[in-house]
């Protein structure tokens, strides 16, 4: 295990008491504690309902199931630039995808500079390590699924008919594994709960077991209490990043993220010589997401994509880091650099 690791989940005695909570009860499986943990949410995010579930990935195919019997033709628009997980949704359901290039510096879907038109009638912006794609390049006339899988916590998202979140330990916030749904349309979230449930009580139709448990379900109630913490020292940190990083790197340039990841880009000649650099220094630095262009299952043109993934470095950021930390850090990665720099 590294020194400086990637992330460190923020967790206490708080979610060591409410799971304890749980297994004395007795009752672990799916129940009231997940139920709460749902209200709150959804509360959060100021929305109608939520639905828990095992994975943000589970959560992106059962949103895309529920809609597919209002639309003509099962096609959408997904970015380049994200985790298969995206993909692999659309993939999963039989649907067509088209790959949508991204901005080079913000790391999001580019829906006002793609290349040609789009008859699609979804679109699954992806909000890029906790970075907002931009509403305002939204179309009206489609169905919005946001994969807010890194976005807990980050301002301008929710704005799509459904978002999607991940609670596994490399987010922001965690409940070990598991997911949420977000939406107003009650119909959906009815839909999705009967689906996630092996479609309990009625068995007429296929259905899944993508439940989450209250035992994880207490933890993330605990979590969503620290969030806005979390979120402010990841916000703390990113910032004292930029400042020092500046003259070696190109920062992703957000707007109200949550970082769930810092990631920068330097030269492409010297990537991997400069991970390899900071691994050696007990540094978990590592690329942060794909490419889906550059993946054997899927195909694009997303030049853009392309060499973010190429040049792209994740440093490590977590709630309990300490400036002797993020030092020791920036001083192993300028190093690095400058020996590596030709």
């Amino acid at each position: 295990m590294y020194k400086y690791r990637r992330n460190i989940p923020y967790l206490g005695e708080e979610e060591k008491k409410a799971v304890a909570d749980v297994i004395d009860s007795g009752m672990v499986a799916r129940g009231k504690i997940t139920a709460e943990f749902e209200k709150k949410f959804a509360e959060f995010m100021n929305k109608k309902f939520a639905v828990a579930l095992s994975s943000c990935t589970a959560g992106l195919q059962l949103a895309l199931e529920v809609i597919e019997k209002d639309l003509s033709a099962l096609d959408v628009i997904i970015p380049d630039f994200t985790f298969v997980a995206t993909g692999n949704a659309v993939r999963n359901r039989g649907w067509d995808y088209e790959i949508n290039d991204v901005d080079l510096q913000t790391y999001n879907m580019d829906l006002k500079n793609a290349r040609s038109p789009s008859n699609a009638k979804v679109i699954m912006p992806a909000h890029c390590f906790g970075n907002a794609c931009p509403e305002d390049q939204m179309p009206d006339d489609v169905t919005i699924i946001e994969d807010a899988a890194c976005a807990a916590g980050s301002d301008g998202i929710g704005y799509g008919d459904m978002q999607i979140f991940s609670f596994h330990g490399s987010k922001v916030m965690t409940t070990g594994i598991g997911g949420m749904l977000t939406t107003d349309n009650k119909k959906w979230a009815e839909t999705i709960l009967r689906l996630c449930r092996a479609d309990r009580p009625h068995y007429t139709r296929i259905a899944y077991n993508y439940q989450i448990s209250d035992i994880n379900s207490a933890m993330g109630i605990e979590q969503l209490k620290k969030l806005p913490h979390i979120v402010n020292k990841r916000r703390e940190w990113a910032k004292r990043y930029d400042e020092l990083l500046s003259k070696y790197c190109l920062p992703q340039v957000t707007k109200g993220s949550n970082y769930q990841s810092y990631v920068v880009r330097v030269e492409n000649y010297l990537r991997d010589d400069l991970v390899a650099h900071l691994n050696k220094n007990d540094i978990e630095a590592c690329v942060g997401t794909y490419s889906l262009s550059l993946l054997p299952t899927f195909s694009g043109d997303c030049p853009n994509g392309n060499q973010i993934f190429e040049t792209q470095i994740c440093l490590p950021l977590y709630t309990t880091l300490t400036e002797q930390d993020q030092d020791a850090i920036v001083d192993a990665f300028i190093k690095g650099y400058m020996g590596l720099k030709k």
